[in-house]
């Protein structure tokens, strides 16, 4: 089973006699101390076992930050077992990181804002630490007013398009917002989370003219493109799909923040927009339903990959956002269709999800984690059936011979062979985000981390 990531599993493994919890323990025991952990992830990136070519120690995605959510996440569910203490090592390593390398950037993921969320989460609501979310939540602001309303302003000013790394989920404002929501305590930083808010706001709902066509705000031009595949396939721009870099990320940000009563003006009416947008994209194939990634503006282009049924992207990611939206716009046709869209999922063969090994962003663990929160949202049996599947098939994976008992594919380019199965113990495609996944199935109510993925 391991020589293909892509393949449903069918594996008998020494995980049939471990649950969920305990393998989240040892997952947790295998990384609990920091220095012999960072030597690990040394070792493997000056190897280049994995598909980052630098450590960026300071992200939620793969360093310190993300560890330290994983333990803090384990003493939410179980205040009583100390590892509280281990993620005060972690936040202790982000800061002095912090103090040498400098901030880059505000994003959630790879910036400032995911220490301040990772510090936010051990500091028991707000009661911890602080002094010191004050003095990372002014770096936070102090990088807003640097880099994205200046920014931000200029392409409004001058009717340019907005880049997608300014409002994204991954490296754009819409991870600081996600971040804000979770801060109820601090009445400035919701103030700052309705001035983002505004801005994305206006900037989304102003249509785009293209070639003489009128086109939403999310559009993306050609010279915005991350990838050359899509380069080739787009010379003239597309619609992104994705949760991290895409229109489901904004629609599940601007959702979420509305639950949080963060309103501000246009906000109701571009939810309802994008809503119904990302509604009419949906797909028939063979097998079944599907929302591709990436889609062109020229009417019947298709994308340059498959579809896959992941986290990320494809339908359990626009689902999931349609979901949120209906529970803020009052919609209840469009729940119901978001419910029902969900449930055709798993009437597809496994092998048509292309499910890429593991993990939370391409993987089994991101599938599990979404369906399991619409599954307890909804009450829909057929769903908390499905949930109790994607475990077992998960669990598959574990081995307590693995340094961090799951392992991970990782890719030289793109997401396609040739791949290769690696040891990684991080926040987004590591262990770590592994048993978050399995955390959150023994929870009813949802656990704070899951705001960073934008599933709850």
């Amino acid at each position: 089973m391991q020589d293909n990531p892509f393949l449903f599993s069918n594996l008998k493994a020494e995980s049939m006699s471990l649950d969920s919890l305990e393998i989240c323990r040892r997952i947790a025991h295998s990384m609990r101390e920091p220095g012999p952990w960072a030597a690990f992830v040394d070792e493997q990136i000056r190897y280049r076992n994995f598909s980052i070519a630098e450590w960026p120690k300071l992200s939620l995605a793969y360093g310190f930050p993300g560890i330290a959510s994983f333990y803090s996440t384990l003493d939410e569910c179980f205040p009583d077992e100390g590892w509280d203490q281990i993620a005060f090592d972690y936040l202790q390593l982000s800061v002095q990181t912090l103090e040498v390398e400098g901030n880059s950037n505000y994003s959630l993921f790879f910036g400032i804002a995911g220490i301040c969320f990772a510090v936010y989460l051990a500091s028991k609501e707000g009661a911890r630490y602080r002094n010191l979310l004050v003095q990372l939540d002014t770096i936070l602001l102090q990088e807003l007013e640097r880099s994205f309303f200046p920014q931000m302003e200029k392409c409004m000013s001058n009717n340019w398009h907005s880049a997608p790394d300014l409002y994204n989920l991954l490296n754009g404002v819409c991870g600081c917002i996600a971040y804000f929501t979770l801060r109820k305590d601090e009445p400035w930083l919701n103030k700052l989370a309705l001035r983002c808010l505004d801005v994305l706001v206006q900037a989304l709902s102003r249509p785009r003219i293209v070639d003489g066509r009128q086109l939403p705000g999310w559009y993306v031009c050609p010279s915005d493109l991350r990838i050359d595949e899509e380069k080739q396939q787009y010379p003239y721009g597309l619609f992104d799909l994705s949760m991290s870099f895409g229109a489901t990320g904004v629609l599940a940000t601007l959702s979420l923040a509305g639950q949080n009563e963060l309103i501000v003006s246009g906000q109701l009416d571009l939810i309802h927009q994008m809503a119904y947008w990302l509604k009419n994209q949906q797909k028939v194939s063979a097998s079944g339903i599907c929302w591709e990634r990436c889609i062109s503006i020229e009417e019947g282009d298709s994308s340059y990959e498959s579809s896959r049924d992941v986290w990320d992207y494809g339908a359990p990611a626009v689902a999931r956002s349609l979901y949120l939206a209906s529970t803020v716009l009052k919609d209840a046709s469009l729940g119901k269709f978001a419910e029902e869209s969900f449930e055709k999922i798993f009437h597809k063969p496994p092998i048509e999800w292309n499910l890429i090994a593991t993990s939370l962003t391409h993987g089994r663990a991101g599938l599990l984690a979404i369906t399991d929160r619409m599954a307890k949202e909804t009450g829909n049996f057929f769903l908390k059936e499905q949930v109790r599947v994607l475990e077992q098939d998960l669990l598959m994976f574990f081995n307590s011979q693995h340094t961090f008992g799951f392992r991970m594919a990782a890719f030289d380019g793109g997401l396609e062979p040739p791949y290769r199965w690696v040891d990684s113990p991080f926040f987004l495609d590591g262990s770590a985000g592994i048993a978050l996944s399995l955390l959150s199935m023994h929870s009813y109510r949802a656990l704070k981390w899951q705001r960073a993925l934008l599933i709850s």
